[in-house]
Protein backbone atom coordinates (compact mmCIF):
# COMPACT_ATOMS: atom_id res chain seq x y z
CA UNK A 1 0.00 0.00 0.00
CA UNK A 2 1.13 3.58 -0.68
CA UNK A 3 1.65 6.24 1.97
CA UNK A 4 -1.50 7.96 0.69
CA UNK A 5 -3.60 4.79 1.05
CA UNK A 6 -2.24 4.18 4.55
CA UNK A 7 -3.15 7.73 5.58
CA UNK A 8 -6.66 7.49 4.09
CA UNK A 9 -7.17 4.40 6.24
CA UNK A 10 -6.25 6.34 9.39
CA UNK A 11 -8.79 8.07 11.64
CA UNK A 12 -8.13 11.45 9.98
CA UNK A 13 -8.31 9.90 6.52
CA UNK A 14 -11.57 8.09 7.17
CA UNK A 15 -13.08 11.26 8.58
CA UNK A 16 -12.01 13.20 5.50
CA UNK A 17 -13.42 10.61 3.09
CA UNK A 18 -16.77 10.54 4.90
CA UNK A 19 -17.07 14.32 4.85
CA UNK A 20 -16.07 14.55 1.19
CA UNK A 21 -18.49 11.82 0.19
CA UNK A 22 -21.29 13.87 1.77
CA UNK A 23 -20.07 17.04 0.04
CA UNK A 24 -19.98 15.38 -3.39
CA UNK A 25 -23.44 13.87 -2.85
CA UNK A 26 -24.87 17.35 -2.26
CA UNK A 27 -22.95 18.80 -5.22
CA UNK A 28 -24.25 16.15 -7.64
CA UNK A 29 -27.91 16.29 -6.57
CA UNK A 30 -28.96 18.39 -9.57
CA UNK A 31 -26.27 17.34 -12.08
CA UNK A 32 -27.45 14.93 -14.78
CA UNK A 33 -26.30 13.66 -18.15
CA UNK A 34 -24.86 10.63 -19.92
CA UNK A 35 -21.29 10.38 -18.65
CA UNK A 36 -19.44 11.22 -15.43
CA UNK A 37 -15.68 10.72 -15.40
CA UNK A 38 -13.65 10.67 -12.20
CA UNK A 39 -9.96 11.35 -12.81
CA UNK A 40 -7.70 9.79 -10.22
CA UNK A 41 -8.51 7.51 -7.30
CA UNK A 42 -9.18 8.85 -3.82
CA UNK A 43 -10.37 6.30 -1.30
CA UNK A 44 -12.67 3.41 -2.26
CA UNK A 45 -13.50 3.15 -5.95
CA UNK A 46 -17.22 3.87 -5.53
CA UNK A 47 -16.86 6.52 -2.80
CA UNK A 48 -17.99 9.32 -5.13
CA UNK A 49 -19.26 7.43 -8.16
CA UNK A 50 -22.19 6.01 -6.18
CA UNK A 51 -23.62 9.54 -5.94
CA UNK A 52 -23.61 10.09 -9.70
CA UNK A 53 -26.95 10.74 -11.40
CA UNK A 54 -25.57 10.24 -14.90
CA UNK A 55 -26.34 7.14 -16.96
CA UNK A 56 -22.71 6.02 -17.03
CA UNK A 57 -19.75 6.62 -14.70
CA UNK A 58 -16.08 5.85 -15.28
CA UNK A 59 -12.96 5.97 -13.10
CA UNK A 60 -9.76 6.85 -14.95
CA UNK A 61 -6.43 6.44 -13.18
CA UNK A 62 -2.71 5.86 -13.68
CA UNK A 63 -2.09 3.27 -10.97
CA UNK A 64 -3.14 -0.32 -11.60
CA UNK A 65 -3.36 -0.95 -7.85
CA UNK A 66 -6.35 1.43 -7.64
CA UNK A 67 -8.34 -0.77 -10.08
CA UNK A 68 -9.49 2.03 -12.40
CA UNK A 69 -11.77 1.31 -15.34
CA UNK A 70 -8.97 2.48 -17.66
CA UNK A 71 -5.32 3.43 -17.27
CA UNK A 72 -4.51 6.89 -18.62
CA UNK A 73 -2.07 9.77 -18.30
CA UNK A 74 -3.51 12.68 -16.34
CA UNK A 75 -2.83 15.17 -19.15
CA UNK A 76 -3.76 12.78 -22.00
CA UNK A 77 -6.99 10.98 -21.18
CA UNK A 78 -7.75 9.34 -24.51
CA UNK A 79 -11.39 10.49 -24.30
CA UNK A 80 -13.28 12.08 -27.20
CA UNK A 81 -13.62 15.85 -27.16
CA UNK A 82 -16.92 17.36 -25.96
CA UNK A 83 -18.21 13.97 -24.79
CA UNK A 84 -18.42 14.14 -20.97
CA UNK A 85 -21.14 15.78 -18.84
CA UNK A 86 -19.37 15.76 -15.46
CA UNK A 87 -15.68 15.58 -14.53
CA UNK A 88 -14.77 14.89 -10.90
CA UNK A 89 -11.29 15.88 -9.67
CA UNK A 90 -10.71 14.63 -6.08
CA UNK A 91 -7.40 16.32 -5.10
CA UNK A 92 -5.88 15.37 -8.46
CA UNK A 93 -4.54 18.85 -9.19
CA UNK A 94 -2.61 18.77 -5.91
CA UNK A 95 -0.75 15.57 -6.74
CA UNK A 96 0.11 15.82 -10.46
CA UNK A 97 3.18 17.58 -11.85
CA UNK A 98 1.28 19.98 -14.14
CA UNK A 99 -2.23 20.88 -12.91
CA UNK A 100 -2.78 23.38 -15.73
CA UNK A 101 -2.23 20.69 -18.36
CA UNK A 102 -4.79 18.48 -16.61
CA UNK A 103 -7.35 21.29 -16.58
CA UNK A 104 -6.83 21.90 -20.29
CA UNK A 105 -7.48 18.21 -20.95
CA UNK A 106 -10.61 18.37 -18.78
CA UNK A 107 -11.81 21.38 -20.75
CA UNK A 108 -11.26 19.46 -23.99
CA UNK A 109 -13.41 16.47 -23.05
CA UNK A 110 -16.16 18.42 -21.26
CA UNK A 111 -19.33 19.27 -23.14
CA UNK A 112 -20.69 22.82 -23.20
CA UNK A 113 -22.84 23.27 -20.07
CA UNK A 114 -20.99 20.33 -18.50
CA UNK A 115 -19.78 20.47 -14.89
CA UNK A 116 -16.40 20.22 -13.15
CA UNK A 117 -16.36 19.16 -9.49
CA UNK A 118 -13.08 19.90 -7.67
CA UNK A 119 -12.04 18.84 -4.17
CA UNK A 120 -9.10 20.81 -2.80
CA UNK A 121 -7.09 21.55 0.32
CA UNK A 122 -6.93 25.02 1.84
CA UNK A 123 -3.31 26.15 2.44
CA UNK A 124 -4.51 28.66 5.07
CA UNK A 125 -5.42 26.00 7.63
CA UNK A 126 -3.84 23.69 10.18
CA UNK A 127 -3.55 21.03 7.48
CA UNK A 128 -1.89 23.58 5.21
CA UNK A 129 0.69 24.31 7.91
CA UNK A 130 1.36 20.60 8.40
CA UNK A 131 1.83 20.25 4.65
CA UNK A 132 4.48 22.98 4.58
CA UNK A 133 6.53 21.43 7.40
CA UNK A 134 6.11 17.77 6.37
CA UNK A 135 8.81 16.16 4.25
CA UNK A 136 6.32 14.07 2.25
CA UNK A 137 3.46 16.58 2.28
CA UNK A 138 0.18 16.38 4.12
CA UNK A 139 -1.73 14.30 3.37
CA UNK A 140 1.24 12.18 2.24
CA UNK A 141 2.22 12.39 -1.47
CA UNK A 142 0.49 15.76 -1.83
CA UNK A 143 2.68 18.14 -3.86
CA UNK A 144 0.80 21.37 -3.16
CA UNK A 145 -2.27 22.96 -1.58
CA UNK A 146 -4.05 25.25 -4.06
CA UNK A 147 -5.99 28.26 -2.68
CA UNK A 148 -9.68 28.27 -3.50
CA UNK A 149 -9.41 31.69 -5.15
CA UNK A 150 -6.64 30.53 -7.47
CA UNK A 151 -8.60 27.41 -8.36
CA UNK A 152 -11.63 29.57 -9.15
CA UNK A 153 -9.49 31.80 -11.38
CA UNK A 154 -8.18 28.79 -13.29
CA UNK A 155 -11.71 27.55 -13.88
CA UNK A 156 -12.88 30.98 -15.05
CA UNK A 157 -10.02 31.08 -17.56
CA UNK A 158 -11.58 27.94 -19.05
CA UNK A 159 -14.84 29.91 -19.48
CA UNK A 160 -16.45 28.13 -16.53
CA UNK A 161 -18.84 29.77 -14.08
CA UNK A 162 -18.64 28.78 -10.41
CA UNK A 163 -22.10 27.50 -9.48
CA UNK A 164 -21.40 26.06 -6.02
CA UNK A 165 -18.65 26.46 -3.41
CA UNK A 166 -18.32 25.19 0.15
CA UNK A 167 -15.63 24.67 2.78
CA UNK A 168 -15.63 21.83 5.26
CA UNK A 169 -13.92 20.63 8.42
CA UNK A 170 -13.59 16.82 8.54
CA UNK A 171 -13.79 15.07 11.90
CA UNK A 172 -11.43 12.18 12.62
CA UNK A 173 -13.20 8.84 13.05
CA UNK A 174 -11.61 7.52 16.23
CA UNK A 175 -14.09 4.71 16.79
CA UNK A 176 -16.09 6.59 19.43
CA UNK A 177 -18.36 9.62 19.43
CA UNK A 178 -16.74 12.93 20.45
CA UNK A 179 -17.61 14.30 23.87
CA UNK A 180 -19.73 17.39 24.35
CA UNK A 181 -16.66 19.58 24.81
CA UNK A 182 -15.03 18.13 21.68
CA UNK A 183 -18.21 18.74 19.68
CA UNK A 184 -18.16 22.39 20.79
CA UNK A 185 -14.56 22.78 19.62
CA UNK A 186 -15.34 21.05 16.31
CA UNK A 187 -18.32 23.31 15.67
CA UNK A 188 -16.20 26.35 16.48
CA UNK A 189 -13.62 25.35 13.88
CA UNK A 190 -16.33 24.63 11.33
CA UNK A 191 -17.71 28.12 11.81
CA UNK A 192 -14.32 29.59 10.89
CA UNK A 193 -14.77 28.83 7.21
CA UNK A 194 -11.61 30.66 6.16
CA UNK A 195 -9.51 28.11 8.07
CA UNK A 196 -11.37 24.92 7.14
CA UNK A 197 -8.90 22.47 5.55
CA UNK A 198 -11.08 21.34 2.65
CA UNK A 199 -13.18 22.96 -0.06
CA UNK A 200 -15.35 21.89 -2.97
CA UNK A 201 -16.06 23.84 -6.15
CA UNK A 202 -18.58 23.11 -8.87
CA UNK A 203 -18.16 24.98 -12.16
CA UNK A 204 -20.30 24.94 -15.31
CA UNK A 205 -18.72 25.27 -18.75
CA UNK A 206 -20.38 28.13 -20.57
CA UNK A 207 -22.22 27.55 -23.83
CA UNK A 208 -21.33 30.03 -26.51
CA UNK A 209 -23.94 30.52 -29.24
CA UNK A 210 -23.09 31.93 -32.62
CA UNK A 211 -25.20 34.86 -33.75
CA UNK A 212 -25.25 35.44 -37.47
CA UNK A 213 -24.81 39.11 -38.26
CA UNK A 214 -26.15 40.12 -41.60
CA UNK A 215 -24.11 42.65 -43.53
CA UNK A 216 -25.67 46.08 -43.70
CA UNK A 217 -27.63 46.56 -46.92
CA UNK A 218 -25.87 48.64 -49.47
CA UNK A 219 -27.31 50.19 -52.56
CA UNK A 220 -26.09 48.16 -55.45
CA UNK A 221 -24.57 50.06 -58.33
CA UNK A 222 -26.21 49.32 -61.61
CA UNK A 223 -23.73 47.55 -63.79
CA UNK A 224 -25.08 49.14 -67.01
CA UNK A 225 -25.55 52.57 -65.51
CA UNK A 226 -22.09 52.45 -64.13
CA UNK A 227 -20.48 52.05 -67.48
CA UNK A 228 -19.18 55.13 -69.25
CA UNK A 229 -21.00 55.72 -72.52
CA UNK A 230 -18.54 55.50 -75.38
CA UNK A 231 -17.87 58.62 -77.44
CA UNK A 232 -19.07 58.42 -81.05
CA UNK A 233 -16.63 59.82 -83.52
CA UNK A 234 -17.00 60.35 -87.21
CA UNK A 235 -13.98 59.13 -89.01
CA UNK A 236 -13.22 61.21 -92.01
Amino acid sequence: MSAESDWLDSSNGRGLLQEESDQVERALESVFGDYLVQIGSWGPQDLFLKHSRTRHKVLLGWNQADSPDALVCADSLGVASDSVDVVLLPHVLETVSDPIAVLREVDRILRPEGHIVVLGFNPVSWWGFRHRVSRNGYPPETKRHIPERRMSDWLRLLNCTISYASRYYPVAQAGRSPSGQQQTVIQKWRNWKAFNPGYILVACKELFTLTLVRPSSRRRTSLVGGLVNPTTRNVA
